[in-house]
């Protein structure tokens, strides 16, 4: 695999494994509010930081990434309406108060769009190693 097919599978399963986060309340309950955590990698920040900023979306959006070829019109179909949610959600408390977050009903609806565009990703993803990433397994 040439050095740019890596790069590109690289960053799709951290963009694809980013969603995931999102979609997996069960992890943020247990590792969120677990008081001995010392990991910031589970953590809304983290998990906001790993979508937005560690991908690239917080420049110029999917427009860039369109571009760059990292990712199909398709798949920015599929995620649209989660990545507008999570674009737009503002902690209840204004701070990382992950018990106020997770007991909050429009992260719910965070959540829930999340597994949509995961569902909606896997039937368009055929790379066992980009569906681990956004499955989890």
């Amino acid at each position: 695999m040439n050095r740019d097919m890596e790069l590109r599978r690289h960053w799709r399963v951290s963009w694809l494994s980013s969603i995931r986060a999102f979609a997996d309340d069960e992890t943020q309950q247990r590792l969120w509010l677990d008081m001995s955590n010392r990991n910031p990698r589970f953590s809304f920040a983290e998990c906001l930081c790993s979508y937005f900023d560690d991908t690239g979306l917080a420049d110029e959006g999917y427009e860039g990434l369109l571009r760059e070829g990292l990712v199909s019109t398709r798949e920015v179909a599929a995620v649209a309406h989660f990545h507008r949610l999570a674009a737009s959600y503002e902690s209840p408390t204004d701070d990382d108060d992950h018990a106020a977050i997770l007991s909050d009903a429009r992260w719910a609806e965070v959540v829930a769009a999340a597994r949509q565009a995961q569902a909606a990703l896997l039937a368009l993803i055929d790379d066992p190693q980009e569906r681990r990433g956004l499955e989890g397994k």
